[in-house]
């Protein structure tokens, strides 16, 4: 009984002398700051403000990919910034991503990356300040964050680089040589491996730690252009010039590019592949229907589709794929997003993505690449055209019916019908559709 009472004794003790090193290494983060002219206790919601770009955080984008673990791994956040963050203050588990992803935070999904951020694990208040006294200013960061035990080093670019894949293996390099520097310093923290991955999350600020406390930000630094940092890491290339991606398209013609009503001649683009690809867009399932909507804008560029004629396409989807029982409705601004696809940034893509980001394999549909100068027959034809006539009709009158029942929210089922001018059974589809 007495070796029990001793134990549990040296435990409080333990955990209290955690507690007053939290304490005095936020002493040292503030005495930093204002010694460098920095900002100390910089508010939850100011960070992932000054981090992420504001159509990022109005929405217009994804939300923030927020995720909180659970015992097969980690789940996705509900709701947006504000929320989760009134959530993590009562949490010690959310955390989250220094950059975008298209879907889930995968690294083959990387949309934007905003930030390097280096986890330093079991660092004491004394190695702390020396950190700050003697190597921190050689590679400042944007910056730290008090997380419980360790602390967080965020070096936040002045852009978000876009994540093309092509450049995946030089931000790793980035992180790596950020992540030696402070490892050749051989203090007795260490440094998170999993710092170097490019979904890697991290604690979020405002939320608690371990031990009960509230993890802090401090502004210590400002923030680095591209140019800048692979500049002091001594990293050459030239994959973040725009040039480099132009390079890239080009050298995946087979012959000079053409301009013709603002669209890149391909040589594998053809009128043909997109039709074909069209008849496939309303087997699109739930999961699939944001990155198949980007998908088909990327393969409407590449076959010299006006983007009017996209835009309308997509409008029209978008309102199929809403008449389902699905869980979550496509919202209007994803037409805006599938947009980004209809770019010569995206020319390179080949199929094996196409068909992943529509989750529908081109072997089992029948969709071909057709050789030049083959054309699709009669058949083929009449479906892709009923199918987007199909589109366009039931996005148009619903359209029709919302309008009508906002300006006679009390209309009958006979008056309707005399109104519109439909059968019964098209009021009653379309009035559902409105009403749910």
């Amino acid at each position: 009984m007495q070796t029990q009472i001793q134990k549990k004794e040296a435990g409080q003790l333990k955990v209290e002398q955690l507690k007053a090193e939290f304490d005095l290494k936020s002493r040292y983060l503030r005495d930093f700051c204002i010694a460098n002219d920095g900002k100390a206790y910089v508010s939850p919601l100011d960070y992932y403000y000054d981090l992420y770009d504001e159509e990022y955080m109005s929405g217009e984008k994804a939300e923030i990919p927020f995720c909180y673990k659970v015992e097969e791994g980690i789940k996705k956040a509900p709701g947006g910034i504000e929320e989760v963050l009134q959530i993590a203050i009562f949490r010690d588990d959310i955390a989250v991503f220094p950059a975008s992803y298209f879907n889930w935070p995968l690294q083959k999904n990387l949309s934007d990356f905003y930030a390097i951020v280096i986890d330093l694990d079991g660092v004491s208040a004394a190695d702390l300040n020396c950190l700050l006294k003697l190597e921190m200013k050689r590679l400042l960061p944007t910056y730290i964050v008090n997380s419980g035990g360790g602390v967080h080093l965020v070096y936040v670019f002045e852009k978000p680089i876009v994540a093309y894949r092509f450049r995946h293996q030089t931000i790793k390099k980035m992180i790596r040589e950020v992540a030696n520097f402070f490892q050749k310093a051989r203090y007795g923290y260490r440094i998170d491996p999993n710092s170097s991955s490019l979904v890697h999350p991290y604690r979020v600020i405002g939320s608690k730690t371990k031990l009960g406390q509230t993890c802090a930000a401090f502004k210590v630094g400002e923030k680095w252009s591209v140019k800048k940092m692979l500049k002091k890491l001594g990293i050459t290339t030239d994959v973040f010039k725009d040039k480099a991606a132009r390079k890239q398209a080009q050298e995946a013609k087979k012959s000079s590019a053409e301009v013709k009503d603002k669209l890149v001649k391909m040589p594998t683009g053809h009128r043909n592949f997109y039709n074909s690809f069209v008849l496939q867009m309303t087997n699109v399932q739930e999961g699939h229907r944001y990155t198949a909507l980007f998908a088909l804008a990327i393969v409407a560029y590449k076959c010299r589709v006006k983007r009017e004629e996209v835009e309308s396409l997509i409008a029209a989807l978008i309102d199929v794929y809403n008449q389902r029982e699905h869980k979550e409705i496509v919202k209007e601004y994803e037409l805006k997003k599938a947009m980004y696809g209809y770019s010569l940034d995206f020319v390179g893509v080949r199929a094996e993505q196409l068909e992943a980001w529509t989750g529908i394999p081109f072997k089992q549909t029948g969709v071909k690449r057709r050789p030049k100068g083959q054309r699709l027959k009669r058949d083929e034809h009449l479906k892709v055209a009923r199918a987007v006539k199909n589109a366009k009709e039931t996005a148009t009158r619903e359209a029709i019916m919302r309008r009508y029942l906002e300006a006679n929210p009390s209309a009958s089922l006979t008056e309707l019908m005399d109104e519109l001018g439909w059968t019964k059974k098209t009021v009653v589809k379309y009035r559902k559709m409105v009403r749910g």
